[in-house]
Parts: C-alpha cells; sequence; structure tokens
C-alpha cells in the first residue's frame, strides 16, 4: 500500500508547459497539449486522492442539477461522476442511470483508512457508523466514551457476549449413561437434548430499527441491511467467531 502518496503527485498541465519549448510555450499549444494529457490526470486523481485518501461526496437529491465532472455519493454508499457535458438534472439515481454517471469509487472510505481497521469494539462501531453516516461519528467519539444508543440519535452499537464452558449431558444412553436432564426442566436450556444445538454468540451487533430499514430500502436485489452489515464485520472479525444481529 502506498504510504506517502504525495511522492505520486502528479500536475499533467505543468507537465505539457515543462515538455514544450519555451518559444512554443504559447496559449493554445498549452491547452492542446494539457487536452491530450487530462486523462491521465483524472486516473492519477482517482486513484492517488480519491481511492487513497477517500472522497466523502455530497449525498445525491433526485431532481438537483449536477454539472459535468461532479462526484456524488448514492444510497449505496459509493461514488459517482456526471459524465454527461450538458449536465443532468433527473429523479433516477446515479446506480441506475449509467447513460448519465460512472461509479468511481465501490466506497466512499479510503484505502489509506481501511487498512487500520481492526476487529476491536471501538473500530467496529467507528466503521459502521461512519460508513453509514449514523449520527456524529469520530475517533475518539465526540459526543460521549461510546455510541449514542437511546434518544431521537441512536446508533450503531456492539455489546459483547459473555462465554463460558458448560458441562452437558445428554439423554442418549451412550455407555449406559442414564443421567440427564429432564425435558420440561427449568434448567433445560443449559443441556442437551438429541436434537439440541448450541451456539454461543461472541458478540452482537445492535442496530437502530430506523437505521435497519434505511439501509434495506437503499439495497437492491432483495439485499438486507443485516447481509451487508454482516459482509462488512466479517471481513475483520476472527474466523471463529460468530456474532449476532439485533435491532433495538
Amino acid at each position: 500500500m502506498i504510504n506517502a502518496p504525495t511522492i505520486y503527485a502528479d500536475n499533467e498541465n505543468q507537465l505539457a508547459n515543462d515538455v514544450i519549448v519555451p518559444n512554443r510555450r504559447l496559449t493554445k499549444w498549452l491547452a492542446w497539449f494539457g487536452c491530450l494529457l487530462q486523462p491521465q490526470q483524472w486516473l492519477n486523481n482517482l486513484v492517488f486522492n480519491k481511492y487513497y485518501s477517500g472522497l466523502l461526496s455530497p449525498m445525491w437529491v433526485s431532481g438537483n442539477t449536477y454539472a459535468y465532472g461532479v462526484d456524488i455519493m448514492d444510497v449505496d454508499y459509493s461514488v459517482y461522476e456526471c459524465i454527461n457535458v450538458n449536465g443532468v438534472t433527473s429523479a433516477t439515481h446515479p446506480n441506475q442511470d449509467s447513460s448519465n454517471w460512472i461509479k468511481i469509487l465501490d466506497t466512499f472510505v479510503g484505502a489509506g483508512e481501511r487498512i487500520l481497521y481492526t476487529e476491536q469494539k471501538a473500530m467496529l462501531e467507528y466503521l459502521l457508523n461512519y460508513y453509514f453516516q449514523v449520527g456524529n461519528v469520530a475517533l475518539p467519539w465526540v459526543t460521549s466514551a461510546s455510541p449514542v444508543t437511546s434518544g431521537a440519535n441512536k446508533q450503531i452499537y456492539i455489546s459483547n457476549n459473555a462465554t463460558y464452558n458448560g458441562f452437558w449431558l445428554t439423554n442418549t444412553n451412550l455407555q449406559n449413561l442414564t443421567s440427564y436432564m429432564a425435558n420440561s426442566s427449568a434448567y433445560q436450556k443449559s443441556f442437551m437434548r438429541n436434537v439440541s444445538v448450541a451456539i454461543g454468540y461472541a458478540f452482537t451487533i445492535n442496530v437502530p430499527v430506523a437505521v435497519d430499514a434505511a439501509i434495506t430500502a437503499n439495497q437492491v436485489n432483495g439485499v438486507t441491511a443485516q447481509q451487508i452489515i454482516r459482509s462488512i464485520v466479517s471481513k475483520y472479525s476472527q474466523a471463529n467467531f460468530v456474532f449476532n444481529y439485533l435491532t433495538y
């Protein structure tokens, strides 16, 4: 990964000026040479600025007019650039309008930041709330020591679950073992029947109901908020950790 992207800084207008001999550095020749190098400048900016550093662009608004070259963020949290030289005014989302928009980034979060993410609780909480733009997000938490979990501005938070090593008896009579917890016992949840399955959750992701609904509404092809959040967290969670998802 690029540790110091500034070493790749590129100014094609300056390059155009440098490669043309002094007595030919006229406005028309500089402009012509600059046009030839513009695709290289665009690609350089995309990779070493927008992709690496991230691009928290304004959210697209239906009916607004956007000029050629303007970058916006759509409901899928991807970044799109207007490719219509006349600009565009439309009610169609950019992620469904390839004639006027091109996706330039899958996520507005820069690669330089994403490589620093870990499975630490505070980091995952920051990651989820920042990615989905839920409330006031910063590290350290600016409003409190942790995400807001009550009131009108509730955020996504993670609760660690207690784990334990239990002793299990079954009623399968293996090796003439006849001692088992009766199915009707109030303590049956601590023991296994023939068909019981024990699932331990290392932690629980708690998502406000309104946030869950909004994320799901912004997805396509039936994808739910739980599915997309699980796909994000699974990238950073340890392979043997099973986590739960709840709305509140």
